[in-house]
């Protein structure tokens, strides 16, 4: 690759086009990305809804040629399908794979796409559809922070046990959903209208989630007590949950996903 091509903004590729990798697209195009994206037909509905939405985002049916026609390769496919796909498809040196899947490491991700040796992994969320939640990136690439820094909150980890930490904390967004979920129902049963309540829930959320993101790292585990008053009625939910050992729960389900993670599985 000459210097004008390394200066170039890269053409990007997808390989699998589910939920994520929609996201992940669709995030990109929000915050301005305006060159050409070649989308796998793994998901026919996905990748040409997105062709016809987006001029820029064009339909490969070939692997290998969405590959030849890539300087930046996304594997967005499950665990499963990966290695058999990936050992199918032939790379070249001047390329740059990120992979979205979960479970297989940097070293084997090497291995099966030599020559190509530029190999990162990415952990979006589905917030960044809209422009907001973290990426982590391992190893650190500054030129594929520098593409989602409109999109995303780019985290760089220098180690494969971080990303697994971050993998396993990202694990706890269904319980997250069902947990606001729980309260919009509550508060509909006690005969608070359905629009309201989720309404409610769901902003108050989003509020507190603000607060958070304002605030110091350090500061973060003041915020539940600063936001009680003795006898009051966030005071006795907490100090419920807690002798509930509710808390401690989250914290052993973090670990249990984290040791699944290490295990490969």
């Amino acid at each position: 690759m000459n210097q004008t091509q390394q200066n170039a903004t890269p053409r990007v590729g997808f390989i699998g086009v589910g939920a994520i990798a929609d996201a992940v697209i669709r995030g990109m195009m929000q915050s301005g990305y305006r060159e050409t994206i070649i989308v796998s037909a793994r998901n026919t509905q996905r990748s040409h809804e997105l062709s016809k939405q987006f001029s820029n985002v064009v339909v490969e049916f070939e692997n290998q040629a969405l590959v030849d026609r890539s300087d930046w390769v996304f594997v967005a496919v499950l665990p499963d399908q990966a290695r058999p796909l990936l050992n199918s498809l032939k790379f070249r040196e001047d390329q740059k794979l990120i992979s979205l899947v979960a479970g297989i490491d940097l070293a084997e991700l090497k291995m099966i796409a030599r020559p190509l040796n530029q190999v990162h992994r990415m952990i979006p969320l589905p917030p960044i559809e809209f422009g907001v939640g973290p990426l982590p990136i391992c190893p650190p690439c500054q030129p594929l922070a520098d593409l989602f820094a409109g999109c995303a909150a780019v985290i760089p980890l220098e180690t494969e046990d971080s990303f697994s930490v971050f993998s396993a904390a990202s694990g706890m967004m269904a319980a997250h959903h069902q947990w606001v979920s729980d309260i919009a129902a509550w508060m509909q049963n006690q005969g608070v209208a359905g629009d309201n309540a989720a309404k409610y829930a769901t902003q108050m959320v989003k509020a507190l989630t603000e607060i958070e993101v304002r605030t110091a790292p350090e500061q973060l585990p003041k915020l539940a007590d600063e936001c009680t008053t003795a006898g009051g009625l966030n005071e006795q939910a907490i100090r419920e949950l807690r002798g509930l050992g509710w808390f401690q729960q989250a914290s052993e389900r973090l670990s249990r996903l984290l040791a699944r993670l290490k295990q490969g599985l």
